[in-house]
């Protein structure tokens, strides 16, 4: 078979097929090696280039120093090439354009398949529609707009049963590395508010954050753009008998759907999406921390899994109590923090009990808020500040004087000496655990004349104490 007449097929593939010529020509070439591929060894590597005068065809190989596979390796014998071409001249029969025109076949379709998927990821709004083919155990084959796609039995909701036929609403997940069908993402929801609700679609209104347990319940926080005077939660819910809400479920088996209101204010948004009253509240920026108190009846009808959803909205742990754990908490920590001032400051139990009344809880706030705010305590004189404020400020340079020997102890339990102790504390490595978190490698950066035993060795110790 000459170039003409496979120009000829490919132009009969392209008009077929409605495809550029050229693409049906690098198919071509593609399923014409795959075809002489099966007269080489396996392994072997064919390759087919077509162009305006002839057909080209060879066997690549790959200069190696050791051949390990004769199919594609050649040894290296000084050749400047990597790669070896070996032309052959190729024989086309019957059976070639067969298989041939099998892998073009198969190319196409593929092909066909991802711009399917490109196309529908193009789309403003990515709620879209397939036809049931098949429902296997793990899988359901869906015919989208003459597409195949599949949606895995872990992206359906727990109560969706499928058969032929039906009708099923997804989205598509764009990871980078792969596109999959969902009915179970957060980005579900958010597309399917898109698609029911004009205004999000217009940028009027914002979704700011999603968290899902899907099949069960969501919780939805929006956000109206500055300058929109509406209400987000009543435009999102709808107006008529909470129309918009009603008919975002109905693609999601009636899933709870809660609407929340954004607040840059992040105690009054906790309140909006723990969705429950609460009768006090904590921040702990430390710790990434909220914590609050319900009234004890509220608490025991509290769905515990609004923590889990407002935690994935927030970004911050979440504790929740009732009111009577959090007095008795409150209790026990003024008990502990009237004593530990009574220890550490040497006053009684009644100047203990005033200073954490106002407010006061650490030694460091003794000794270091402005003198003003200790006298403006009744019954504080400047004396009796003076006195507090000495004896706190003494107290920490002991505590760190007791800490830093401590933590020296602890260096030398590993085996260091004091003045590798001081070197490496002047280097940033400061106790135990940052010894813990080295390789002796770096150990021996700072100290470098450290042996490699040795180095191991204090690691290993300081692991083994951390």
């Amino acid at each position: 078979m000459n170039v003409k007449e496979i120009f000829m097929i490919a132009e009969a593939i392209s008009k077929e097929k409605q495809l550029d010529r050229e693409d049906v020509l690098v198919a071509l070439e593609e399923g014409l090696a795959v075809s002489l591929r099966k007269k080489f060894p396996l392994g072997a590597i064919v390759k087919v280039e077509i162009d305006s005068n002839e057909i080209k065809a060879y066997r690549q190989f790959n200069v190696v120093d050791e051949v390990e596979n004769s199919a594609y390796e050649v040894e290296d014998t000084g050749q400047k090439e990597k790669v070896i071409k070996e032309y052959f001249t190729p024989e086309f029969g019957r059976q070639q354009f067969v298989i041939a025109r099998q892998v073009i076949n198969q190319k196409l379709q593929k092909e066909a398949k991802f711009a399917q998927i490109d196309s529908l990821l193009n789309k403003d709004v990515k709620v879209f529609t397939g036809t049931v083919r098949s429902v296997k155990k793990e899988i359901v084959n869906l015919d989208v707009n003459g597409a195949d796609l599949q949606i895995n039995r872990a992206n359906l909701l727990s109560k969706d049963k499928f058969k032929p036929n039906d009708k099923v609403s997804f989205t598509l997940i764009d990871t980078g590395e792969e596109v999959y069908a969902s009915r179970t993402a957060p980005e579900f929801i958010k597309e399917l508010f898109k698609k029911e609700i004009y205004q999000i679609e217009e940028g009027d209104i914002s979704v700011e954050a999603i968290a899902r347990i899907p099949g069960f319940k969501s919780k939805v926080v929006v956000k109206a753009k500055g300058n929109v005077k509406i209400d987000p939660v009543r435009t999102c819910i709808g107006q008529k008998n909470n129309n918009h809400i009603k008919r975002i479920q109905g693609y999601v088996n009636n899933e709870i759907i809660e609407v929340i209101k954004y607040d840059d204010n992040l105690a009054q948004y906790f309140t909006n999406v723990i969705n429950t009253p609460v009768e006090r509240i904590t921040i702990d920026e430390d710790q990434n921390l909220i914590e609050a108190s319900m009234e004890d009846l509220i608490y025991e009808n509290f769905n515990k899994q609004n923590i889990k959803l407002a935690e994935q909205i927030l970004g911050w742990k979440i504790n929740v109590i009732t009111e009577s754990e959090w007095i008795k908490k409150e209790e026990e920590s003024a008990i502990n923090v009237v004593s530990m001032f009574m220890e550490k400051l040497n006053v009684d139990q009644e100047l203990g009990e005033t200073l954490y009344e106002n407010g006061f809880s650490t030694l460091e706030e003794i000794a270091y808020v402005p003198a003003s705010e200790l006298l403006d305590i009744d019954g504080l004189d400047e004396e009796l500040v003076d006195a507090l404020r000495d004896a706190a400020k003494n107290e920490l340079v002991a505590e760190n004087i007791k800490e830093s020997m401590r933590v020296h102890q602890e260096l030398v339990d590993c085996g260091l000496t004091e003045v590798e102790i001081v070197r490496l504390q002047n280097n940033g490595i400061k106790n135990k655990v940052d010894v813990a978190d080295c390789s002796s490698y770096d150990l021996q950066d700072v100290l470098t004349e450290m042996p490699d035993d040795r180095a191991k060795s204090i690691v290993m110790k300081a692991r083994e104490l951390a």
